[in-house]
């Protein structure tokens, strides 16, 4: 079982670092997360909505400085 995320959490993923808005869990046991919804860490003005869904294996700890 890989590290799950929780809301607030601050991850990386393959568009860039973000914080997890939410998770949903894989039927049929509920018990590994499937997709991971994140509010990417950009600018409002560059890109107008800032979040999207991703795979449970495309999103990693964030371990940048911030």
């Amino acid at each position: 079982m890989s590290k799950q995320f929780d809301r607030g959490d601050s991850v990386m993923t393959p568009l860039g670092p973000g914080k997890v808005a939410y998770k949903r869990m894989e039927p049929p046991n509920y018990s590994e997360v499937a997709v991971y919804s994140v509010n990417l860490d950009t600018k409002a003005s560059d890109w107008g909505y800032s979040g999207t869904i991703f795979k449970a294996d495309e999103v990693q700890e964030n371990n940048q400085l911030t």
